[in-house]
């Protein structure tokens, strides 16, 4: 489904209007380190160590409802190698780990790796979402005058 907007728009969107999960989304957020700063209660150096073979330093941090844990790359390029994520809030304390590697900063794609190409015989879907953009465009209309509706 098209969505205006950049990045953190389409962030919200996802989980604001679609009620999905996405973890690490304050990562994907043009705004994330203000996105921590309001969200982390506490935090934690835990110690200098060694993680799929690179020095790095671990970290501790709790915000409201999650518990996380952060494995950052000793160096010139301080990029996550680890993460992982604690919902102590959840039914069954839920846990989400991610490891990144073969970091790149300066990624090149083709045009055509973001364009969708429906495969034959697809049937497009509607999402329940969409109501509420359909709802407020027609509220729109009706408020408008009688003169300016197209």
């Amino acid at each position: 489904m098209p969505q205006p907007g950049d990045i953190d728009h389409t962030v919200v969107y996802y989980i604001r209007d679609l009620k999905m999960r996405l973890p690490l989304a304050p990562l994907l957020m043009a705004h994330f380190p203000e996105e921590m700063q309001s969200r982390i209660e506490s935090v934690d150096y835990v110690e200098r160590t060694t993680i799929l073979g690179e020095p790095a330093h671990h970290i501790a941090a709790r915000t409201a409802n999650i518990d996380f844990q952060v494995w950052i790359v000793d160096g010139k390029r301080p990029l996550p190698l680890r993460i992982v994520l604690n919902y102590r809030n959840e039914a069954g304390h839920p846990q989400f780990w991610v490891q990144f590697s073969k970091w790149n900063l300066a990624p090149q794609f083709a045009k055509s790796t973001f364009e969708f190409k429906a495969p034959k015989g697809a049937e497009q879907i509607l999402f329940a979402v969409q109501v509420p953009h359909l709802a407020e465009s027609t509220q729109a209309a009706a408020t408008q005058p009688q003169g300016d509706k197209q």
